[in-house]
């Protein structure tokens, strides 16, 4: 939740949500999502939720954020070494995280997304 204050201008940009959908957060509105998602889990426990907020290393200033959602059980019985991320084709920013992460695109496709995988 400390973060929302400085995120709000971050996620402002209405060009950040043309593959995504939706509208940047009130600061309220972004205030009470970190508020939730600061619990770590699902109300069921079956997921795990990480957060993440990226920082400019020179000057600590914001500039995005890092989310995942884990199922518990599956990491633990398998480790951490398989990532997956569901990119729209033209999202040329998101793509070029995915290739610094060593995650290569697929044939496979969901939702109009292209499946990269490492």
């Amino acid at each position: 939740m400390e973060h929302a204050d400085s995120m709000v201008a971050v996620l402002a940009g209405a060009s950040l949500y043309e593959f995504t959908g939706g509208v940047a957060p009130t600061l309220d509105r972004l205030r009470s999502r970190f508020a939730a998602q600061s619990v770590g889990h699902s109300a069921d426990g079956s997921q795990g939720w990480l957060n993440w907020v990226v920082r400019l290393a020179a000057t600590d200033d914001p500039l995005g954020f890092v989310q995942a959602t884990v199922t518990l059980d599956w990491l633990r019985s398998k480790g951490v070494s398989h990532f997956v991320a569901h990119i729209h084709p033209d999202h040329q920013a998101s793509m070029g995280v995915a290739r610094k992460l060593g995650l290569s695109p697929s044939l496979a496709e969901k939702d109009g997304e292209v499946r990269w995988e490492s």
